[in-house]
């Protein structure tokens, strides 16, 4: 407690998710939150011990560690690959770190399992590589081992049975996987992970656990829940519709039987008064709206009137859904309920006359609303944008006015900037598309959790080109990611921009020189980057073969590529007007461009495609 207060100003309150041990969103809790930084400290974990001794690192102790809030922890727990929190144990001879729910665990020694080996098997406290007898996977770190029959495990694989009787599925007994059948997704039926090495699954009802749910089934029953007066049963493998949300993208729900009440698990405890950044006055959970049409204010789709959702009491209007409301960036995780409202508003201008502010950044004039001006540029958008010179300012306006009918060709093919968001919960630059990438390497994998909840890997990584002035290090190729998200925490980290948010407009800037490197809209809660004097990646799947070769072979004519004969493609249905280069090169009024360097000798600047400078010796 003493060393979080050192860094932090804490207040006695409730709250969901950590920043101690990232664990606890499922339901509120008591402890200590920062209101300045907005990090939230369990109870339990605020008043770890400063110093322990783990068995996993017998040389050493290790010290708790407090990371300030606007710093970026890049290590990683040692045991169980997890992003390290804001507090951790670490030993800073050896770089060994592990979270707090690592350090709290019972280190097991010794494991007699006489159905996984016949020998006991011993813990070996060091980061070897070794591969699992039992499920054929390589490892880097603790395996339980057999001296005498040099053999070694991971300890699920070691303190796994053949068959478990499962509560959450009682009609059948659940055997053990170490391979995922066909007929299966291969993901949890509970928790929507992917096991690693070992899961139990039922082939009859195409049921599958992990061990983390094997060893932790969810509640049978829930009394005196947030969301609902009467007990509630859990009912596994059920497609629904939630009462709470509205939404049916887990089938695992707690139902009432007598009321016909169905809620998902993270429903249960669905803040009752929250305050968003979207929105100016408190809002407040119902479990059903009055009848008629919704629409929700955030991403505008339909919200089903008879299921819960958020409403203002000023604003008779409004009204939006529960996943919007609560997501990371838009609530700030501080439940309400109990507080008295502070009627004290506080704006950043004052209203002049309608359409007519003084804003406290420009106290010499006021500001007049301008919707559209002449030429179709939306100047309201740049309201709070700062640091701009004349030239960016003029560049990013005509970045918008030319939003609506920009187009999406560039000299390498196609790229769809619609698609990359401007993502400020993303830990990196993550993309589905592997054209994308530039310098695609592998790496071990990378456990990624989507949006939905569910679980993936990654085990690629490149480089995508932006622009000129923005590259994006290290993306990650996520299979089955459908969008493509540009991090604001590994940008910032990596190349030092700097970020300016509105309600409208996210502006990219150099740190030092505040000049212009992008820009994005926002467009159904979201900021789309749009990009400024973008290059596409060099790679593009939509490429023809006939297109590479006209490029590579230095834009020849049609004719002359009607002469080229190719087994793989049709040379008949190229058609030199498609190539923008070769539409720039017929404009005889655009000036050559005019070189500061001189030549050394004849035709050194004289290049070709594929074969790179002439030297006078080859004429």
């Amino acid at each position: 407690m003493e060393i979080l207060m050192t860094i932090y100003s804490l207040e006695l309150t409730r709250g969901l998710k950590c920043d101690g041990c990232n664990l606890g969103e499922d339901s509120y809790s008591e402890g200590y939150r920062c209101f300045r930084s907005g990090l939230f400290f369990h109870k339990q974990c605020s008043r770890s011990d400063i110093e322990i001794h783990n068995l996993y690192h017998p040389q050493h102790s290790l010290h708790i560690k407090v990371v300030a809030a606007n710093a970026d922890v890049h290590e990683k727990c040692k045991l169980c690959r997890g992003n390290l929190p804001k507090m951790y144990y670490y030993c800073s001879t050896c770089d060994f770190a592990i979270d707090l729910v690592c350090a709290r665990k019972e280190v097991i020694l010794t494991i007699e399992s006489l159905e996984t080996h016949e020998h006991r098997l011993s813990l070996i406290p060091k980061m070897v590589m070794f591969t699992c007898s039992l499920c054929g996977l390589l490892d880097d770190r603790f395996p339980y081992a057999c001296t005498l029959c040099n053999m070694s495990f991971h300890i699920d694989c070691a303190e796994s049975t053949p068959e478990i009787n499962y509560s959450c599925h009682p009609c059948h007994i659940l055997k053990r996987f170490t391979r995922v059948p066909s007929y299966t997704d291969g993901k949890c039926c509970l928790c929507g992970n992917t096991p690693y090495n070992v899961f139990y699954h039922c082939s009859i009802c195409d049921f599958s656990v992990d061990v983390n749910c094997a060893k932790n089934p969810p509640p049978f029953t829930l009394v005196q829940s947030k969301v609902h007066k009467h007990a509630l049963t859990f009912m596994p493998q059920r497609y629904f519709v939630c009462n709470a949300c509205g939404l049916d993208d887990d089938p695992n729900p707690y139902i009432c039987i007598p009321c016909n009440f169905m809620v998902h698990r993270n429903c249960i405890d669905i803040p009752r008064v929250i305050k968003i950044s979207r929105h100016d006055h408190r809002i407040y959970y119902n479990h059903y709206l009055e009848a008629g049409d919704w629409n929700c204010v955030m991403c505008h789709k339909e919200i089903k009137w008879t299921c819960g959702a958020y409403f203002c009491s000023q604003c008779p209007s409004f009204a939006i859904h529960v996943r919007c409301a609560t997501r990371y960036g838009v609530w700030d995780r501080i439940e309400l309920e109990g507080i008295p409202e502070n009627t004290l508003e506080v704006r950043s201008y004052k209203v002049i006359k309608e359409g007519v502010i003084e804003h406290f950044t420009h106290k010499d004039h006021t500001l007049k609303l301008i919707e559209e001006s002449d030429n179709g540029e939306y100047i309201s958008y740049l309201v709070g944008i700062s640091g701009l010179n004349d030239d960016d300012w003029k560049l990013l306006q005509h970045m918008l006015a030319e939003r609506k009918n920009k187009s999406t060709e560039r000299l390498s093919g196609k790229f769809f900037f619609e698609s990359w968001i401007i993502d400020t919960s993303a830990s990196n630059h993550m993309t589905g598309t592997l054209e994308f990438l530039l310098d695609i390497h592998g790496m071990a994998p990378v456990l990624i959790k989507l949006p939905d909840g569910r679980f993936t890997t990654s085990t690629k990584h490149g480089r995508v080109l932006m622009g000129s002035s923005l590259s994006l290090q290290d993306e990650f190729f996520v299979d089955g990611l459908h969008c493509h998200l540009i991090s604001v925490s590994q940008l910032t980290r990596d190349s030092g921009y700097m970020f300016q948010i509105t309600d409208k407009v996210c502006v990219i800037q150099d740190r030092i020189t505040k000049t212009l490197i992008g820009a994005g809209e926002q467009l159904n809660g979201l900021y789309f980057f749009r990009g400024l004097g973008v290059a596409a990646p060099v790679q593009h799947k939509d490429s023809t073969p006939i297109d590479v070769w006209h490029r590579r072979l230095g834009h020849p004519s049609s004719k002359a590529m009607e002469m080229l004969k190719f087994s793989d493609f049709s040379s008949s249905c190229f058609d030199s007007k498609d190539c923008e280069i070769c539409i720039s090169a017929k404009q005889t009024r655009d000036s050559f461009p005019l070189s500061s360097n001189k030549t050394s000798f004849a035709f050194e600047l004289i290049h070709c495609d594929l074969w790179g400078p002439y030297r006078s010796f080859c004429l």
